[in-house]
């Protein structure tokens, strides 16, 4: 973290802020994660509500190559003293426009939830950051029999859940139809994104990487035509 020689000012005007925020309302769900969340316009609208009157304002850059973006956000206060936050990078799931612009969106919200604490996602006390893989089974399942523990870094789940995502769109489906299509090729085990095992989310990979959209599309209209 960077700030001005000073931010005295710039740190009243912060408990100003904070004396005036607004919570938002996550009324978004993420049908892979099936948690619900405040998109990033949500979250744009209560900083924008919260600093009125603070002298407050806040900028934030995206810089980054093929493989990850990085956004930075910068809180400024009209006596001229800055405050810049450590920049948040997350990898692309895929090398074009649509991955970029997703993975944009998600680093901005989270980046300025940050910044200005906001609750832009529901608690769920540590548990989708702390499971891990039994090592102990190749195939991902525990010796209970249980299904499979989760080990995929959070950066790692936010590119499978763009990719999907992604897919789904090229496909002209919703999410979650086209997860529940995924998902019926692969024969994974689990419902959700968050539970696949690193078998189960390599499996999932291959099978877009395998099967591209224009691909199924045309055998589609092949069939449709017959």
């Amino acid at each position: 973290m960077k700030h001005s020689d000073s931010i005295k000012s710039l740190a009243g005007a912060l408990v100003l802020f904070r004396s005036q925020l607004v919570q938002p309302i996550k009324d978004k769900t993420n049908p892979f994660l099936k948690n619900k969340y405040v998109p990033l316009e949500g979250v744009v609208e209560a900083v924008d509500k919260g600093i009125h009157g603070t002298g407050l304002s806040y900028t934030q850059s995206v810089s980054g190559g093929d493989k990850s973006i990085t956004v930075t956000t910068v809180i400024m206060h009209e006596s001229g003293e800055w405050l810049e936050l450590d920049g948040l990078t997350l990898p692309m799931a895929k090398q074009d426009a649509q991955a970029g612009g997703s993975a944009i969106t998600y680093a901005r919200r989270y980046s300025l939830s940050a910044a200005f604490g906001i609750t832009s996602d529901t608690d769920d006390d540590g548990d989708t950051a702390s499971r891990r893989q039994d090592t102990n089974r190749a195939d991902g399942r525990r010796e209970s029999g249980a299904q499979p523990a989760h080990c995929i870094q959070p950066n790692e789940l936010v590119v499978l859940e763009q990719l999907v995502s992604d897919y789904a769109k090229q496909l002209g489906l919703e999410d979650a139809k086209a997860w529940a299509w995924i998902l019926g090729h692969t024969k994974s085990h689990t419902a959700t994104l968050k539970d696949l095992s690193p078998q189960e989310a390599g499996q999932v990979k291959l099978f877009i990487k395998n099967n591209p959209a224009d691909k199924v599309l045309e055998m589609k209209r092949e069939k449709e035509a017959k």
